[in-house]
């Protein structure tokens, strides 16, 4: 997420980890599953198999490996039924996934120039993993992000016939590893909420905030499809969003946010992830508003989302409305 990316990106836990002056990006996990994965490929004794995926990645996997384990909830035999299902796609995104290791220094470039535009900035933690085809991206605590790189290495170029129908609109929609890392980045240094706590425009703000600015220091005009079609319709979606921005009730927040699966499944009718178009339109119209760049960013991050009066304090300085 949190577009989850799928897409959503979630506190899990809360844990108060020691500060770190450099970044740290750990991509064990990938050379360790596809070593695994080579394995398993060619073997006939699926029983055999899990036990490699158990004793071969699982167990000596890094705490990333674990963290999006706990998040997902699954097992070595759910990982061997991906392997075996969807080789086609795996294959395809396989490259990608290896030469994350070579990027790291864009990555921490990336990281640097946080810094410099937030000077509060905290460099976190980060594992790039391998999971189960289940999210893309989240964070695990305060200064942890875990990346699960078999879906944020898909991009449109990569051969999607096996995917559900969600993962196929994920995949065509996704801009890739470095953008989505930057949206997780972002989440690391906001005050988190609780969804139970907030409201329509809480939960829009934070997640649309952390795009815009992942989009600022991406020097990127976005082009996620929730933005192009809110541009396309912007003064009907506006309308629709003051409705219901005082709202918590869950019938509500699903017609505006975390809902491309119950879109993709025809459940819902109205445009998937609307609300990361309101909440970036919101912080964009704060920003442009702001004589100090800087400062607005460092307003933007540090609301209290926990206090929906500091949202709408926020909000009403935007001049959005």
């Amino acid at each position: 997420m949190k577009y989850i990316y799928p897409l959503i990106f979630l506190i899990l836990f809360k844990t108060t980890l020691s500060a770190q002056t450099n970044n740290h990006i750990e991509t064990s996990d990938i050379p360790l599953f596809w070593h695994v994965y080579d394995k398993v490929i060619r073997m006939k004794d699926s029983i055999e198999a899990v036990r490699i995926i158990q004793e071969e990645y699982i167990n000596k996997g890094s705490a990333g490996l674990s963290a999006i384990k706990k998040f997902n909830v699954f097992e070595s035999k759910d990982l061997y039924h991906t392997i075996k299902t969807q080789q086609l796609y795996l294959n395809s995104i396989r490259q990608a996934t290896i030469d994350i290791k070579n990027q790291y220094a864009g990555y921490q470039a990336i990281f640097d120039n946080f810094k410099k535009t937030y000077p509060l900035y905290s460099y976190p933690k980060v594992f790039c993993t391998i999971g189960n085809m289940l999210v893309g991206g989240f964070n695990s605590d305060d200064s942890n992000v875990i990346v699960g790189v078999e879906l944020a290495a898909g991009t449109k170029s990569a051969k999607t016939d096996s995917l559900n129908d969600y993962l196929k609109v994920f995949t065509k929609a996704n801009p890739g590893i470095r953008y989505l890392l930057t949206h997780e980045i972002v989440h690391t240094q906001q005050t988190h909420g609780y969804q139970q706590n907030m409201n329509l425009t809480g939960i829009c703000i934070m997640e649309g905030s952390a795009d815009f600015i992942a989009d600022l220091l991406l020097k990127r005009k976005n082009s996620m499809p929730y933005s192009l079609y809110g541009r396309k319709y912007n003064n009907v979606i506006k309308r629709s969003f003051i409705r219901d921005k005082l709202e918590s009730d869950q019938s509500i927040l699903n017609n505006w946010i975390y809902n491309a699966a119950l879109y993709v499944s025809g459940q819902i009718k109205t445009r998937p992830d609307l609300g990361y178009y309101i909440g970036y339109k919101i912080c964009e119209s704060y920003y442009n508003k702001a004589k100090n760049k800087n400062q607005a960013i460092a307003d933007i991050l540090q609301i209290n989302y926990d206090d929906k009066n500091s949202v709408m304090l926020f909000y009403n300085n935007s001049g959005y409305e």
